[in-house]
């Protein structure tokens, strides 16, 4: 069969992205971005995602497709409109981390981040309890400042990421991700430091709300089937280590709230492990619904989230057995 055009231009760029040359278009790209002032930068950003969403036609179908799913009670004006601004958000976390270049602790303390009433409490008395503590994130808001601020907001924290492909880039956005101490590790062999952090009493990231492929358990978000990465249920019940949800939410006033809150897991009773996985990945998915309803325009909806299930709350068997201590999560930023 011949090879489609669009086949073509994917392989196209995706050698591309592997080359120096892309490298330093990036580098060059984010350096000119970061010398710019940051009210400079974001209206640049705007812009870039103004025309994102003229142009991304391919893209802008799954979201509408994927907003119909999660929100079938508005009209398909209203879910248009969350778009345009999603896209428009996207450009403003592109311009953001460009700033993350020259930005200093005191910075992300004083000018980036507002924790919510009670954040450092939550915290310090999950860490209270010596087990360490898992904060899972997704792409709500500016996921690459859920991990990019922790270790200046005061918490030593171990990131896993999935690896960029393009090994010069791939470096690149790690040392930017990594400057102000975030431990920034591959997904493939991440269960080792994942559990010397958790033994170390520090925190490890994962962001988990993409799709975890065909092995993962199928869980309910939005009232349908998606399969979802398993790491950090499986994780909670081998070491007992709390789990939090890290969200960094946009606000008027240019400014994140720091979401953070201590998830209720039911207690475990007769259920088999795969059971329970699934008991802890619903609170985790029901957490990131409650954030998306708050800030619909403010997560990635352009991502192929339900790739397959069907409609209907109860959680249904995935199609084949999941793969212990599978790490098939995103970046944590």
């Amino acid at each position: 069969m011949a090879e489609t055009k669009e086949k073509r231009w994917r392989r196209f760029r995706h050698r591309l992205g592997e080359t120096r040359l892309a490298c330093l278009c990036l580098f060059l790209f984010l350096r000119a971005m970061d010398a710019l002032p940051l009210p400079v930068a974001r209206w640049i950003g705007r812009m870039i995602g103004r025309v994102a969403y003229v142009l991304d036609r391919g893209h802008r179908a799954v979201c509408l497709e994927n907003l119909a799913i999660a929100f079938p009670e508005k009209t398909a004006a209203e879910r248009r409109s969350i778009l345009k601004k999603s896209y428009v958000h996207l450009g403003l976390c592109l311009a953001d981390f460009c700033h993350f270049w020259s930005m200093k602790p005191e910075d992300v303390r004083e000018r980036w981040v507002v924790p919510e009433e009670g954040a450092d409490a939550r915290m310090q008395h999950a860490l209270a309890q010596g087990q360490g503590l898992i904060a899972v994130a997704a792409h709500i808001g500016f996921w690459e400042l859920s991990g990019f601020a922790f270790p200046p907001l005061g918490y030593p924290l171990v990131s896993v990421a999935r690896e960029i492909r393009g090994a010069h880039i791939d470096a690149l956005i790690t040392r930017v991700r990594s400057r102000l101490g975030n431990a920034v590790v591959h997904q493939e062999g991440a269960l080792r430091p994942m559990l010397r952090a958790l033994q170390e009493n520090k925190c490890i990231g994962v962001i988990m709300d993409q799709h975890a492929g065909r092995d993962a358990p199928m869980v309910s978000f939005f009232s349908r089937q998606a399969s979802t990465v398993d790491t950090v249920a499986r994780l909670h019940m081998r070491t007992g280590a709390p789990l939090l949800s890290n969200l960094m939410i946009r606000r008027a006033d240019g400014r994140y709230t720091w979401r953070c809150r201590v998830l209720s897991i039911p207690p475990r009773g007769g259920e088999s492990d795969e059971e329970y996985v699934k008991v802890v990945l619903r609170e985790c998915n029901r957490d990131f619904e409650d954030a998306i309803r708050e800030a619909p325009d403010q997560w990635l909806w352009m991502h192929k989230r339900w790739r397959q299930g069907g409609a209907g709350s109860a959680d249904s068997p995935a199609p084949a057995p999941a793969r212990k201590n599978s790490l098939q999560s995103d970046a944590q930023a």
